[in-house]
């Protein structure tokens, strides 16, 4: 049996039915965890949350994700239909500087498996005309629809950007 990674020294449960591990306690430390319980990397500037993960690598209080709890707290409500992203790609920040409320498809475009990023699609738009599309798509290791996507603003234009 493992030990939670919160540091509490409680047991993780065994895998559920769909084979999911718990990596935290259900229920433990009650209300001890605030939205305090984080430490500043010094390096990066964010602001990592020290008590329990998903599974999935997010910061929780209680059934709440913690970046959700401190983005309302230090930015209002997020607005309807709107994610909140971490600019920093990295999933215990709790930082609001390094929050952002976005459309579901922006936080899709810019996931750590994103292969374009609007710098990227900028660039593409550069080299439109002076390249064929399906040479800058290979250069970019993307499908050269994407690279005409990219070109005529239906994606990674700089409106998408700031949705909402």
């Amino acid at each position: 049996m493992k030990t939670c990674e919160c540091g509490c020294g409680g047991k993780v449960k065994s895998p559920d039915r769909q084979g999911r591990t718990r990596r935290f306690v259900k229920g433990h430390r009650g209300g001890l965890v605030t939205l305090d319980c984080y430490t500043i990397n010094q390096e990066t500037g964010c602001w990592e949350w020290d008590a329990c993960l998903n599974d999935a690598g997010y910061g929780l209080k209680g059934h709440h994700r913690a970046h959700r709890l401190m983005y309302e707290k230090h930015k209002g409500p997020i607005p309807e239909g709107l994610q909140i992203d971490h600019i920093c790609r990295n999933r215990k920040c709790i930082n609001p500087d390094h929050l952002e409320a976005v459309t579901h498809a922006e936080n899709g475009r810019r996931g750590v498996n994103a292969k374009l990023s609007h710098e990227k699609a900028a660039e593409i738009r550069e080299l439109a005309g002076k390249m064929s599309q399906v040479k800058i798509a290979k250069t970019y290791g993307v499908h050269s629809s994407v690279i005409s996507t990219v070109i005529n603003n239906k994606a990674w234009n700089t409106e998408a950007r700031h949705e909402g």
